[in-house]
């Protein structure tokens, strides 16, 4: 991908425990399709480019959750502009690992901006909309998007409101 004119390159990390559907979402916003049931080993990097009156080419780094993986993560975060904190809005334990995965965003990339992505939103939620909102309010995140894979919500939203952090 040769950069084009006037376009600002950007790191974006993505980061939540396994099984949360990070790499549904990076797979369902780079390809447009719904990919199921796949394992980020380690991590993986993708690259986009998204306009919105602004060019912006975004380096993705998508983190794998599995515990195995994580001493690798504060390498990966280094020089990231941008972060999505994800977590399954049905699985509450991914919401309560959310502190320790914003500590490793905000050591090992000063000044990130964050937004918070509950992922799988087409699930029965079992983590309360004010937990979230507290969340965000509490970390100083920039916002909070709901997203869904499987049916395409929130996901295109969630990227562009990078163009406006």
């Amino acid at each position: 991908m040769t950069a084009q004119k006037n376009a600002r390159i950007a790191k974006l990390i993505v980061g939540g425990e396994g099984g949360v559907g990070k790499t549904t979402l990076i797979h369902r916003y780079i390809e447009g399709e719904f990919l199921e049931g796949k394992i980020t080993i380690g991590s993986d990097f993708r690259v986009k480019e998204i306009s919105n009156g602004k060019r912006l080419i975004l380096q993705i780094w998508d983190l794998g959750g599995q515990e195995r993986f994580q001493f690798i993560h504060p390498d990966y975060c280094r020089g990231a502009e941008f972060g999505f904190l994800c977590f399954a809005i049905n699985d509450i334990n991914s919401f309560m690992n959310l502190d320790k995965w914003h500590e490793m965003f905000v050591t090992n990339a000063p000044g990130i901006k964050i937004l918070l992505l509950g992922l799988k939103c087409d699930l029965q939620p079992s983590i309360n909309e004010s937990d979230i909102q507290k969340f965000v309010k509490e970390k100083q995140l920039l916002g909070y998007f709901a997203t869904s894979s499987k049916d395409n919500f929130g996901i295109d939203e969630a990227f562009q409101a990078l163009l406006n952090l």
